[in-house]
């Protein structure tokens, strides 16, 4: 609690199937499967990220760099893995290197609002497919 570590030693049901002969493991609502973390020390985790590097959030909170990396990089990706393209008007479109020029990826943002709708592997018109794509679709859904 606070800035004091927990250990939570608890019972986990083990319940076998005779039908099918597999073995589950009982939910626990409030960590998910083979996390060593619950959900509210990963809440914590994301709000701490808003303010502190990553390397300072586990300092502060005395966990490994990656743990902290891990929980960060979830809630991104669920936070802004599917952007939508509702209210779309004017796009831009960037290429950039990665590792040291050698990959490339291609960037289309909202250049009224900023924020990123597609990013796609790779660098010229190919890298763009999944984003015609995905107006394709939103085109239909609208129709």
């Amino acid at each position: 609690m606070g800035n004091r570590p927990i250990t939570l030693r608890m019972t986990v049901q083990r319940i076998y199937c005779s039908h099918c002969g597999c073995t589950v493991q009982e939910r626990i609502l409030f960590a998910k499967a083979k996390q060593k973390y619950t959900r509210r020390l990963a809440r914590y985790v994301q709000e701490l990220c808003r303010y502190m590097t990553i390397k300072a959030v586990a300092e502060h909170l005395g966990m490994s760099w990656n743990t902290v990396k891990e929980i960060n990089k979830e809630h991104l990706r669920r936070k802004y893995d599917r952007p939508t393209l509702e209210g779309l008007r004017v796009i831009g479109i960037d290429e950039f290197a990665v590792k040291n020029g050698h990959v490339y990826m291609t960037v289309v943002a909202d250049l009224e609002t900023g924020r990123v709708v597609y990013v796609g592997d790779g660098k010229g018109k190919d890298a763009l497919d999944g984003f015609r794509k995905k107006e394709a679709v939103t085109q239909q859904m609208q129709d």
